[in-house]
């Protein structure tokens, strides 16, 4: 994780070898890097729990829809 941080502060991109590419989120591909002891983008992985959200009425914190 530090590595990321000073790449980001030197070059404005957290990315370097030792992080997968690290995509922008997007409604559609819903694109979520997870750091962990491996470091892998992840797609839609909290779909459910957005959709409970959703079907809970707590949207408020959702700036795009479902």
């Amino acid at each position: 994780m530090s590595l990321a941080w000073i790449h980001l502060a030197y070059t404005r991109d957290p990315i370097h070898r030792w992080i997968p590419k690290w995509l922008f989120f997007t409604t559609r591909k819903g694109a979520t890097m997870v750091i962990d002891t491996l470091w892998e983008v992840r797609y839609h992985h909290d779909k459910g729990l957005m959709n409970l959200a959703v079907g809970l009425g707590c949207t408020e914190f959702l700036d795009f829809d479902f």
